[in-house]
């Protein structure tokens, strides 16, 4: 397992995510409290789109926040193979797991903040990638977070609550 550090802009977490990203072939799971990355680092959101693009691969992501300027990108990214979940309950620290195998950890971090994501990541060795996912009890986790009381699950971008949209209508 690997470390990255804060750096001004956030150079070590965007080089976890996008060697993760490279290794997934069938599923990314994102529980998160805020799912900004989509807004802030535009070379993520290509990394995605060319995966979308390339692979089959299925998007589930819980979030904290009804936030439809990232949630539509979602959508629009992985058509037809996306589910979003958004419920009440905060989650400090935030996980990107691929394929059960891989993953980046990023523990809790002021909001809308750029610099700041520090943690973990497994993107060579899948064996102990899967170990840290068990022990965190992170698909437990995730499942527990969507069944709760609640839970909205979103099937489909909303253009009338995307706040862009909004404003050039």
């Amino acid at each position: 397992m690997k470390t990255f550090k804060a750096d001004c802009l956030d150079r070590p977490f965007r080089a976890a995510v996008k060697s993760v990203l490279a290794k997934v072939q069938k599923q990314i799971v994102v529980i998160t409290g805020e799912f900004s990355v989509l807004n802030y680092y535009h070379d993520l959101r290509i990394d995605l789109d060319t995966l979308f693009k390339e692979r089959t691969v299925k998007f589930k992501v819980y979030m904290a926040e009804e936030n439809y300027g990232v949630i539509n990108k979602m959508f629009f990214l992985n058509p037809g193979r996306t589910e979003v979940y958004v419920g009440k309950k905060k989650v400090e620290d935030h996980y990107l797991i691929c394929d059960d195998s891989y993953f980046v950890h990023t523990r809790k971090h002021k909001r809308d903040a750029c610099g700041v994501r520090a943690g973990e990541y497994e993107d060579e060795n899948p064996q102990r990638g899967r170990r840290y996912i068990r022990q965190k009890g992170l698909n437990r986790l995730f499942d527990e977070l969507i069944s709760q009381e609640g839970v909205k699950k979103i099937s489909g971008p909303d253009m009338s609550k995307d706040p862009l949209y909004a404003e050039l209508t």
